[in-house]
């Protein structure tokens, strides 16, 4: 919770910093920390040191490509050299991948639960953002408190990077846990519970493990196994529920 309320502060204030430094006036750097000290006090943070506003001018330079001007005899103020703001600055392709992972999610949700507000955002991205990607990795049901939750994450990370997973499971009908090699194709929800669909490395067939019965989840150093060439679509064309019974089509 703390590291949580430190990112926001030190987010809060670079962003202050920045609508100082993009205004029309110029600033030394004594007035720039008298100004921005006086701007933090005002939203509910406290005052920096010379050090810190050092650091942050340096932050804003090299990391975000502010063009601040570098104070010099004849000019020695701190301003934007040009018209700039950190709120508009273009993503780069590993946020722009989030961006479209987030979006798609939202897409999956908006039926169910999502506001108006937020399925006009929606749409916003998805005419700013080219999704390339045409499978599916998650589906969404009504969202309630459900159980498992906690491994939704790591298993769509690992259904995007294709990666295998080792997971420690126990089934309804067992009194041990087994630890199983899993490929995951698809996260579902069904009926108040979450579902992963994927290869187990001794199966041949797709299995399908249900989050509340998951009892550990770790990285595995298998390969991912895509032989079933599972096609969600396909899979549920024809099947009310989450699994195929056996030995039927």
């Amino acid at each position: 919770m703390k590291q949580s309320r430190d990112h926001k502060y030190v987010r809060g204030r670079i962003e202050i910093l920045d609508e100082i430094l993009r205004g029309a006036r110029k600033y030394t750097f004594v007035d720039l920390m008298e100004k921005l000290n006086s701007s933090l006090e005002l939203a509910g943070y406290p005052e920096i040191s010379r050090k810190t506003l050092f650091n942050d001018l340096k932050f804003l330079k090299e990391e975000k490509g502010a063009p601040i001007n570098k104070p010099t005899h004849s000019d020695p103020f701190y301003y934007y050299t040009e018209k700039f703001s950190i709120k508009n600055i273009t993503l780069d392709e590993d946020e722009l991948y989030l961006l479209r992972q987030a979006s798609e999610i939202l897409k999956k949700a908006a039926p169910f639960q999502i506001s108006s507000e937020i399925d006009l955002i929606i749409s916003k991205l998805d005419n700013r953002i080219e999704t390339n990607s045409n499978n599916t990795v998650i589906e969404f049901e009504n969202n309630n408190l459900l159980q498992g939750l906690e491994y939704i994450k790591p298993i769509f990370e690992a259904i995007t990077s294709k990666s295998a997973l080792k997971i420690s499971y126990q089934s309804f009908n067992s009194k041990m846990q087994n630890d199983i090699i899993f490929s995951p194709y698809l996260l579902k929800e069904y009926r108040n519970r979450w579902f992963v669909f994927g290869r187990a490395s001794d199966y041949n067939t797709i299995s399908v493990l249900g989050l509340d019965r998951i009892k550990k989840i770790g990285n595995s150093k298998e390969e991912f196994n895509e032989s079933l060439n599972f096609n969600s679509e396909k899979y549920f064309s024809n099947l009310i529920g989450v699994s195929i019974p056996r030995d039927s089509e």
